[in-house]
């Protein structure tokens, strides 16, 4: 894709490793040295993912609080809103089926 530009998404990010405002050092680095703005940070929280992993469930079903959890959301409505959901290269035809399908399957849980 001559025009496409990637979108970076930095995980594992906790403040133990890098101090305070891990979020913030992050996107700073990343702009200084790579001239990369990342499009979110997600917290390393491990109880959550490998809740989830041996669970074989998402995120929102194992770990409702969870901050991980908060931020994925939050960036598939970024997503969604900017039309960069999971179907948006598909052809129109195609992505509402796609789409449907996956309304039908939230809708069972």
């Amino acid at each position: 894709m001559p025009h496409a530009r990637p979108r970076v998404v930095v995980n594992k990010v906790r403040a133990a490793a890098i101090g305070v405002a891990p979020e913030r050092a992050v996107q700073e680095t990343l702009r200084r040295l790579a001239q990369v703005t990342p499009e979110a940070c997600w917290p390393f929280d491990a109880r959550a993912a490998d809740a989830a992993l041996l669970e074989g469930r998402p995120l929102v079903d194992v770990a409702g609080r969870s901050r991980l959890r908060r931020r994925v959301q939050e960036a598939r409505a970024r997503a969604r809103a900017a039309g960069r959901g999971p179907h948006a290269g598909l052809p129109a035809r195609r992505r509402a089926a796609q789409e449907a399908t996956a309304r039908r399957a939230t809708l069972k849980r």
